[in-house]
Protein backbone atom coordinates (compact mmCIF):
# COMPACT_ATOMS: atom_id res chain seq x y z
CA UNK A 1 0.00 0.00 0.00
CA UNK A 2 1.27 3.47 -0.90
CA UNK A 3 1.68 5.81 2.05
CA UNK A 4 -0.17 9.13 1.81
CA UNK A 5 1.66 12.06 3.37
CA UNK A 6 -0.63 14.44 5.29
CA UNK A 7 -0.56 17.92 3.77
CA UNK A 8 0.27 19.53 7.13
CA UNK A 9 3.39 17.37 7.41
CA UNK A 10 4.45 18.39 3.89
CA UNK A 11 3.78 22.06 4.66
CA UNK A 12 5.89 21.92 7.84
CA UNK A 13 8.76 20.46 5.81
CA UNK A 14 8.41 23.28 3.27
CA UNK A 15 8.57 25.92 6.01
CA UNK A 16 11.60 24.25 7.60
CA UNK A 17 13.37 24.19 4.24
CA UNK A 18 12.51 27.82 3.46
CA UNK A 19 13.81 28.98 6.85
CA UNK A 20 16.74 26.60 7.38
CA UNK A 21 19.52 28.99 6.40
CA UNK A 22 21.27 30.47 9.42
CA UNK A 23 20.39 34.16 9.21
CA UNK A 24 18.99 36.48 11.87
CA UNK A 25 15.84 37.03 9.78
CA UNK A 26 15.25 33.29 9.39
CA UNK A 27 15.84 32.75 13.12
CA UNK A 28 13.13 35.29 13.92
CA UNK A 29 10.77 33.83 11.31
CA UNK A 30 11.36 30.30 12.64
CA UNK A 31 10.39 31.49 16.13
CA UNK A 32 7.27 33.11 14.69
CA UNK A 33 6.33 29.96 12.79
CA UNK A 34 6.63 27.85 15.96
CA UNK A 35 3.97 30.05 17.57
CA UNK A 36 1.83 30.64 14.48
CA UNK A 37 -1.62 29.20 13.87
CA UNK A 38 -2.99 28.28 10.47
CA UNK A 39 -6.14 30.33 10.04
CA UNK A 40 -7.02 29.26 6.49
CA UNK A 41 -5.80 27.13 3.64
CA UNK A 42 -7.04 27.43 0.08
CA UNK A 43 -6.25 25.01 -2.73
CA UNK A 44 -6.49 26.71 -6.11
CA UNK A 45 -6.01 23.73 -8.40
CA UNK A 46 -2.51 24.85 -9.35
CA UNK A 47 -1.25 25.46 -5.84
CA UNK A 48 -2.29 26.63 -2.41
CA UNK A 49 -2.28 29.55 0.00
CA UNK A 50 -1.91 29.04 3.74
CA UNK A 51 -2.64 32.05 5.95
CA UNK A 52 -1.03 32.31 9.38
CA UNK A 53 -1.86 34.23 12.53
CA UNK A 54 1.15 35.10 14.66
CA UNK A 55 0.71 36.29 18.27
CA UNK A 56 1.15 40.02 18.80
CA UNK A 57 3.94 39.54 21.35
CA UNK A 58 6.40 37.73 19.04
CA UNK A 59 9.70 39.24 18.01
CA UNK A 60 9.31 40.93 14.61
CA UNK A 61 11.67 41.26 11.70
CA UNK A 62 12.69 44.92 11.49
CA UNK A 63 14.17 45.12 7.97
CA UNK A 64 12.56 44.56 5.57
CA UNK A 65 9.10 44.66 7.15
CA UNK A 66 7.26 43.45 4.05
CA UNK A 67 8.81 40.94 1.72
CA UNK A 68 8.23 37.83 -0.33
CA UNK A 69 10.94 35.23 -0.78
CA UNK A 70 11.42 31.68 -1.81
CA UNK A 71 14.27 29.63 -3.19
CA UNK A 72 12.78 26.19 -2.54
CA UNK A 73 11.39 23.99 -5.28
CA UNK A 74 10.03 20.48 -5.06
CA UNK A 75 9.62 17.13 -6.62
CA UNK A 76 6.21 15.67 -5.81
CA UNK A 77 5.06 12.13 -6.56
CA UNK A 78 8.14 11.58 -8.72
CA UNK A 79 7.68 14.68 -10.90
CA UNK A 80 10.89 16.75 -10.85
CA UNK A 81 10.74 20.55 -10.65
CA UNK A 82 7.04 20.23 -9.93
CA UNK A 83 6.61 23.55 -8.16
CA UNK A 84 7.90 26.05 -5.68
CA UNK A 85 7.06 28.16 -2.66
CA UNK A 86 6.99 31.83 -1.66
CA UNK A 87 6.70 33.02 1.94
CA UNK A 88 5.19 36.46 2.47
CA UNK A 89 5.71 38.68 5.52
CA UNK A 90 3.90 41.87 6.43
CA UNK A 91 4.79 44.29 9.21
CA UNK A 92 7.65 42.01 10.21
CA UNK A 93 5.62 38.82 10.71
CA UNK A 94 4.75 35.75 8.67
CA UNK A 95 1.57 36.39 6.70
CA UNK A 96 1.09 33.50 4.26
CA UNK A 97 2.75 30.73 2.29
CA UNK A 98 2.08 30.21 -1.39
CA UNK A 99 2.77 26.92 -3.14
CA UNK A 100 2.58 26.81 -6.94
CA UNK A 101 3.04 24.32 -9.73
CA UNK A 102 5.18 24.87 -12.78
CA UNK A 103 3.10 22.97 -15.29
CA UNK A 104 0.48 20.68 -13.78
CA UNK A 105 -2.37 20.63 -11.29
CA UNK A 106 -1.61 20.36 -7.59
CA UNK A 107 -2.01 16.69 -6.58
CA UNK A 108 -4.91 15.70 -4.35
CA UNK A 109 -2.62 13.15 -2.66
CA UNK A 110 1.11 13.40 -1.91
CA UNK A 111 2.89 10.05 -1.77
CA UNK A 112 6.47 11.32 -1.99
CA UNK A 113 8.32 14.60 -2.15
CA UNK A 114 11.77 16.12 -2.19
CA UNK A 115 12.53 19.75 -1.34
CA UNK A 116 15.65 21.55 -2.45
CA UNK A 117 17.09 25.02 -2.85
CA UNK A 118 17.47 26.33 -6.39
CA UNK A 119 21.12 27.32 -6.55
CA UNK A 120 21.96 28.24 -3.00
CA UNK A 121 20.91 31.87 -3.43
CA UNK A 122 17.73 33.27 -1.94
CA UNK A 123 15.43 34.58 -4.66
CA UNK A 124 13.44 37.70 -3.83
CA UNK A 125 10.24 38.41 -5.71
Amino acid sequence: MIKTIPFEEFERAVMQKLLEKNTSINKTLREQYQKAQVISREFTGVGFFTDFKVPENVLRVTEPLDRAFGDVICEINGIEDFGGFVLFTENGVIEFLEGYTCYDNWPSVITSYRLYHLDGNIKYY
